[in-house]
């Protein structure tokens, strides 16, 4: 009927969605705030930790990743980079954060990363495509800065990543960690329009948008 059930926390709002993890065995609603990474309790709204190291003053727009049941992958634009946290519940039921690393190699300003087999892939501010290895940081590769990303959106599919570009062109690329490669690319929406939109994928069709139309293209499948 619309009535208030919770509200928790008392942070500035970012660009983050909310999204529904679980971490330590603990279900939780995950999300970045403009200054803070939170999870809270999904029942009651309640804050059960806080990442607050954090540099201040710019909005945070990637939604955090959880890569396994206590690790996640925080990032953000503005020169702010990637944070590998350590997320665990002692036994006295407290939680705690622990930064295992940073990096500024990598630096998500529209666009949310994509992960897989232990590598993470994106956008560096509207730059070129990178990956990252997710056990300490380091960078494995990065395109060639004439690929024209923009603030484009990346959507993994098994081992191959959908790219649509700022200028709406998409880009197939394999997610290999071993070298970027790109397989092809095809326009799917006009040049001169802003696509900052995500791509979706429904069995074999996909959608594309900007900030002005949509496009429905069927792709081809193995039998």
């Amino acid at each position: 009927d619309g009535t208030e059930v919770w509200r928790g926390g008392t942070f500035a709002s970012g660009y983050c969605s909310p999204q529904l993890v679980t971490l330590g065995r603990v279900p939780q609603i995950l999300l970045t705030h403009w200054q803070t990474v939170a999870g809270h309790d999904p029942e009651t709204g309640a804050v059960l930790w806080t990442f607050d190291n954090w540099p201040k003053g710019q909005p945070k727009v990637p939604q955090p990743i959880v890569v396994d049941d206590r690790r996640v992958l925080a990032s953000a634009g503005y020169g702010v980079g990637c944070r590998m946290l350590e997320v665990t519940r002692g036994d006295d039921g407290r939680w705690n954060v622990k930064e295992l690393w940073k990096s500024i190699r990598l630096k998500p300003k529209f666009t949310n990363l994509a992960v897989r087999d232990g590598f993470a892939y994106g956008i560096d501010d509207g730059g070129s495509f990178m990956c990252l290895d997710l056990a300490d940081g380091k960078m494995k590769w990065r395109s060639a800065r004439d690929a024209h990303f923009g603030h484009g959106q990346p959507l993994l599919v098994d081992d191959l990543l959908l790219i649509q570009t700022e200028d709406g062109e998409l880009v197939f690329a394999a997610a290999d960690p071993a070298e970027y490669r790109e397989l092809g690319r095809i326009r799917v929406l006009p040049a001169d329009t802003t696509s900052w939109n995500s791509p979706a994928l429904w069995g074999k069709f996909l959608i594309c948008r900007n900030d002005l139309e949509a496009a429905c293209f069927e792709l081809p499948t193995e039998k």
